[in-house]
Order: structure tokens, then C-alpha cells, then sequence
């Protein structure tokens, strides 16, 4: 089971915190192998736990969401094939001498369904069934900075049959600067960035093309879309059994803070996994 199983309650921001921890896991001494197993190319954690989030992008309530961890990877040094959450990809360093890398993927993405959400009553269910992505990142004495491009093809359904759905093909980049410490037993991680968003992606997910009882019509453009913060502690009890907090802060901004559906442009969440690992 994916994150992805409850559908559209899933949010990237938790995916790529968790991908964030399997990275660090993966590259720091001490935890990237057990010992005596004679340097292993490969991880894989399965594990699970609990998000407390926002209901939706721009929401004032809060809400619990199961989280499923599935994560793996195997790494030969300068190719490498991974698992995060519910994305598979390959990746590609271009020298041992050179601290680029290039990495793509796929993965399932994440709706929007309005059902049990009285204040976004009128406006259409987001279907994101996949995603696309692609990252380059540098890894610096003091810092690893990455920028990721995030391609969402996104249909907007309505319930009302006079309302005309609607088919978008967002994209979100973001930029990133992270730093992780090994203080064992912990492994400390820490990011903040930059999020920018296309027109279809700022319209899909904050735009309000027929005004309702709640909300007043709103067309939302490209742009800013927030700052983000992360940090979070992963714990090994031994060699194999550990538990993971997630905390993330993330501050809209532009027309993702200005929309009729924000009730709150700062949005936080804190999550709590425990997890396996082989």
C-alpha cells in the first residue's frame, strides 16, 4: 500500500520529506550500511504512522491522515534506482569527481475530492492520478541544494452538470536547500526553499471559476506559490527498527495566499512513523 491508497488526502510535501530522510539514511556513515555486510548497495524501509495536515492546500482545518512508508533503493555509485513513497525513478551521477546528479521519476499524484468539505461545496473534484518529475542536485560541503520540476496533469470535475470541467497541466518547481547531521542515534534534517507555480496549477488548485455560497469567484495565475520549511529526526532504536518525526511549515504565497479558498496562508503539519529496515 501507497500513500496514494487514501485517495486525496496525500501530499507532496510529505513525500518529499520522507524522500529527504531515505537520501540522508542512504548517504551518511553509519547508517548507509550495517555492520559487517561488507558495504551493501541497497536500502529499503517499509513502515507506517500518522500526518496531521491541513485538509486541503489554503485550509484552517486540520485533520489525521494514515501514512504507509515504502521506500527503497539501490545504488551502484553513478546509477541508481529508487522507491520513495509512491514514486519510482532512476538516477544518475555524472562523476565521483563531479557532486551533480540528475534524477527522474513517476509516481501517483494527489486529488482534491470535496465530499466531506462543506466550504469547497461548488467547486470541482482535482484528479491527479500521476506525476512527473525530474530533479538536479548539487551536493556542497555544507549544503545539498536541488531544484525539482513537478509536471501534474490535473481534470477538474464538477458535480453540477451546467458547470464545464476542466483539464489543466500544472507544474510546481521548487527549490531546495537541505543539511542533515548524524548525532547518534539520531539524524537530524533540516530544509527550506522556494516554490513557484504555473497558471494551470495556480488555477487548478486555488482558482474559484463559479462563485458559491462560500467562496467568491477568483482566477489565480502563475507565480510564487510559498517558503517552505522541514525538519525532522529519524531515531534507530538498532539496526533495524527506528521511528521517524516529520514537521514541515509552509507559508503561501501570491495568489495561492490571496484565493477565496485560503482561510490561512501559513499551513503546518507534524507526522510520526515508525519503520522496518532491512
Amino acid at each position: 500500500m501507497s500513500i496514494r491508497s487514501i485517495k486525496g488526502c496525500k501530499t507532496m510535501s510529505v513525500i518529499m520529506l520522507m524522500g529527504f530522510c531515505l537520501a540522508c539514511v542512504c548517504g551518511v556513515p553509519g547508517f548507509a550500511q550495517e555492520p559487517g555486510d561488507g558495504g551493501r548497495n541497497w536500502e529499503l524501509m517499509l513502515g507506517g504512522g500518522s500526518f496531521y495536515q491541513p485538509e486541503y492546500s489554503g485550509s484552517d482545518e486540520m485533520k489525521f491522515e494514515p501514512i504507509a512508508l515504502v521506500m527503497g533503493s539501490y545504488d551502484t555509485g553513478r546509477f541508481k534506482l529508487f522507491v520513495d513513497g509512491d514514486n519510482i525513478g532512476t538516477g544518475l551521477k555524472f562523476s565521483t569527481r563531479i557532486p551533480w546528479s540528475l534524477s527522474a521519476g513517476v509516481g501517483l499524484g494527489a486529488g482534491r475530492d470535496n465530499a466531506d468539505m462543506d466550504i469547497l461545496e461548488g467547486t470541482p473534484t482535482l484528479d491527479n492520478s500521476v506525476r512527473l518529475l525530474g530533479e538536479l542536485a548539487f551536493d556542497l560541503p555544507i549544503a545539498t541544494v536541488s531544484t525539482t520540476l513537478n509536471y501534474f496533469p490535473i481534470s477538474a470535475d464538477y458535480d453540477e452538470a451546467e458547470r464545464a470541467d476542466n483539464d489543466y497541466r500544472g507544474m510546481l518547481v521548487d527549490v531546495e536547500v537541505s543539511k542533515h547531521w548524524t548525532l547518534n542515534p539520531f539524524l537530524v534534517m533540516v530544509g527550506g526553499g522556494v516554490s513557484w507555480m504555473n497558471s494551470d496549477y495556480a488555477q487548478a488548485h486555488y482558482g474559484v471559476a463559479y462563485p458559491t455560497a462560500h467562496l467568491e469567484a477568483f482566477t489565480a495565475g502563475s507565480g510564487m506559490h510559498s517558503l517552505n520549511l522541514s525538519a525532522n529526526i529519524i531515531m534507530f532504536f538498532h539496526n533495524h527498527i527506528g521511528t521517524m518525526l516529520l514537521a514541515e511549515g509552509k507559508q503561501l504565497l501570491g495568489d495561492a495566499a490571496d484565493s477565496s479558498l485560503t482561510k490561512r496562508a501559513f499551513q503546518g503539519g507534524i507526522g510520526l512513523i515508525g519503520f522496518y529496515r532491512f
